[in-house]
């Protein structure tokens, strides 16, 4: 990201985690998503800059994961 920004790409977006249902067919996808809502909701009201923000449900499962991977 950092080398696209010295481009002057800038970005401004959310990342959601949820529940997913995908399918393709004839060439044509549909998607259903908690998670797609939930991302275009963080950056319809709070990425007001350019910045990537991360759902408080992405935290938790990263935490969760992370964690995991140490008691192993």
């Amino acid at each position: 990201m950092a080398a696209l920004l010295e481009l002057g790409f800038w970005f401004r977006g959310g990342i959601g985690y949820g529940k997913y249902y995908g399918d393709i067919s004839n060439s044509r996808i549909s998607m259903v998503s908690e998670g797609l809502v939930e991302a275009v909701e963080l950056e319809e009201k709070k990425a007001i800059y350019p910045r990537i923000i991360l759902s408080s449900k992405v935290l938790t499962k990263m935490y969760d994961e992370a964690r995991d991977l140490y008691q192993q």
